[in-house]
C-alpha cells in the first residue's frame, strides 16, 4: 500500500538517487555490526544473522518472523527458535530508534538552523519538487474521505500480490515469498500494471491498517 500510493515520477527520480546511499549504508551497517560482534566475542556471523539483518529486515512481521522460517528452512530447526533469538535485538533496536528519531525531532524543531540547511525535507521525498507535483497534489482526490469499497479493493489487490509472493516462493524456493511480493508490488507500479483508482485504494487499505491495527 505505501508503495502503490506513491506518486510513480517522483518514486522513481528518487529510487535512482537513494539506491547508492541505500547500499552503501546496509553494506557499513553489516560490516561494523559484524566488526563490533567479532569484538566482544558474540561472533561475526551470530551478529550479522541475530542482530543486524533482523533490525534491517523491517521489524517483527516483515523481518523477524521471514527471517526465521528463512533460517529454518536453510540450518534445521524449528522458526520458533530462531524468532526468540531474533525478537529481542529488534525490540532494542525499536526502543533506540524511537528515542533517537524523537530527540533529533525535538532539537530540529527547536533551533532549524541546528542542522546543515536542507538536511530535513519537511515529509518530501525530493528537495525540489516540479510544479506539475505541486500542483498534483492540491488538486488531487486524495483528501476525499476513504469509502468502504476502497478498502475492500484495497484487501483484495493487497491479498492478491500476498498470495503471488507465495506461488512465486513456492516455484522458485531460496527467496521469501515477502521478497517476491515486494518485488511484484515495485514491478506493478513501475509499469502501471494497475489503474491509479486501484493503487490509491490500495493506499487507503495500507493507511487504515498501519493506523487502527498496528
Amino acid at each position: 500500500g505505501s508503495l502503490l500510493s506513491m506518486d510513480r515520477d517522483i518514486l522513481v527520480k528518487a529510487g535512482a538517487r537513494f539506491f547508492i546511499p541505500l547500499l552503501a549504508g546496509i553494506i557499513l551497517t553489516f560490516t561494523v555490526g559484524g566488526l563490533v560482534g567479532f569484538l566482544t566475542g558474540f561472533g561475526y556471523k551470530e551478529a550479522i544473522l541475530y542482530v543486524v539483518a533482523p533490525v534491517m529486515g523491517g521489524g517483527i512481521g516483515a523481518g523477524a518472523i521471514p527471517m526465521s522460517e528463512i533460517y529454518a528452512n536453510s540450518a534445521g530447526g524449528e522458526a520458533s527458535e530462531y524468532l526468540s533469538m531474533l525478537v529481542p535485538s529488534i525490540m532494542v533496536a525499536n526502543v533506540l530508534c524511537i528515542f533517537v528519531a524523537s530527540l533529533l525531532n525535538g532539537l530540529g524543531k527547536k533551533n532549524k538552523d541546528l542542522f546543515i540547511k536542507g538536511f530535513s525535507g519537511n515529509g518530501n521525498i525530493m528537495r525540489i519538487q516540479t510544479a506539475k507535483h505541486e500542483n498534483k497534489s492540491e488538486n488531487s482526490d486524495d483528501k476525499d474521505m476513504t469509502t468502504y469499497s476502497n478498502l475492500a479493493i484495497g484487501l483484495i489487490l493487497s491479498g492478491t500480490l500476498y498470495i503471488f509472493g507465495y506461488f512465486v516462493a513456492m516455484l522458485i524456493p531460496g527467496i521469501h515469498a515477502y521478497a517476491w511480493m515486494i518485488i511484484a508490488t515495485a514491478l506493478v507500479k513501475l509499469f502501471n500494471f494497475v489503474p491509479p483508482v486501484l493503487q490509491k485504494a490500495s493506499g487507503d487499505w495500507f493507511e487504515f491498517v498501519s493506523r487502527m491495527l498496528l
